[in-house]
């Protein structure tokens, strides 16, 4: 993204939801983009990042959201490249 002229924050595995929520309303993201790999025990953290002001366009990928209904304010990008495109496009919005 950082080619597009897009900032990126990475986060690393295993991230508590309190501390990426509260790293998300400190930094105030356009977009955010969560990737799982093993599958996600507990999607509330979806709610509360919508809560934010203003709230992030909220993207999940990876074969750990696969199982999970996610709310229909989530995008569900189904390879990195969608994410990609939909995490480019939250900042045009």
């Amino acid at each position: 993204m950082n080619e597009r002229g897009i900032s990126t924050r990475v986060f690393g595995v295993g991230m508590p939801a309190a501390h990426l929520i509260s790293a998300v309303r400190r930094s105030g993201p356009a977009g955010v983009v969560l990737h799982a790999q093993l599958p996600v025990s507990d999607s509330s953290v979806l709610a509360e990042l919508r809560r934010l002001r203003p709230a992030p366009r909220l993207i999940v990928g990876g074969p750990g959201w696969e199982e999970i209904d996610v709310p229909p304010f989530v995008h569900r990008a189904a390879t990195l490249a969608e994410a990609v495109d939909e995490a480019v496009r939250s900042v045009h919005l």
